[in-house]
């Protein structure tokens, strides 16, 4: 099982403004729930034409829970067609990043960031297909540690443990997190699977059946 939601940077991040940033975990925070909606709403003034939806995900999406003071934002298109034509431009003119090199190893992904001038990360934003595995990865990793409370404390306490050991390097702290993260994803795509086959027909036997 692979997969590509906490993997944000390449094997040489180079001088890659904000890869260098110390990492910074907080007590959650009430507001960062208004940060995103705030944000959400200066997202959608210009290209919500061509957006099927927007979500708040990461850590800071999920109540409780401490976290990297980021807001991750998920945005759902229909094709990345129309994030390349007519939506990377306006958000790089919102004062965002564009890092399309990470393509590289992500291409179903386009990836901005907004840094202060200190080089604090105040947003990423991940532009997928809407419905897409990125998109349903992203979005019920979140609704999973909503909806368990005890593994999302765990998860709380690696990020820590990570922290401790790489403050000044957030691809290491980055992939720390992987197994934790493909572990939980492999679970939402059983449980789900595990839905859908309670509606499959049943053949002649008894037995479920695709199509």
């Amino acid at each position: 099982m692979s997969t590509n939601i906490g993997n944000k940077f390449p094997t040489s991040t180079g001088t890659q403004r904000g890869f260098t940033t110390k990492i910074d975990i907080e007590e959650y925070n009430e507001n960062w729930v208004n940060i995103y909606k705030d944000e959400k709403a200066n997202i959608l003034a210009d290209i919500e034409l061509y957006i099927e939806d927007i979500q708040h995900i990461g850590s800071t999406a999920i109540p409780s829970l401490a976290a990297k003071p980021t807001i991750d934002i998920c945005i759902g298109v229909k094709s990345l067609d129309v994030a390349d034509k007519y939506m990377i431009r306006n958000l790089e003119l919102k004062g965002y990043d564009y890092l399309q090199f990470l393509e590289e190893q992500i291409p179903q992904r386009r990836y901005l960031q907004k840094l202060d001038d200190t080089e604090k990360h105040l947003f990423h934003i991940h532009i997928v297909v809407k419905d897409g595995i990125l998109w349903n990865e992203h979005i019920n990793f979140r609704n999973y540690l909503i909806n368990h409370p005890s593994i999302a404390r765990k998860y709380e306490e690696l990020k820590i443990s990570l922290k401790a050991k790489y403050s000044d390097d957030r691809k290491s702290y980055t992939e720390g997190k992987t197994e934790f993260i493909r572990n939980i994803v492999a679970k939402t795509n059983v449980i789900r699977q595990d839905k859908l086959t309670q509606y499959m027909p049943q053949n002649s036997k008894g037995n479920k059946k695709a199509g």
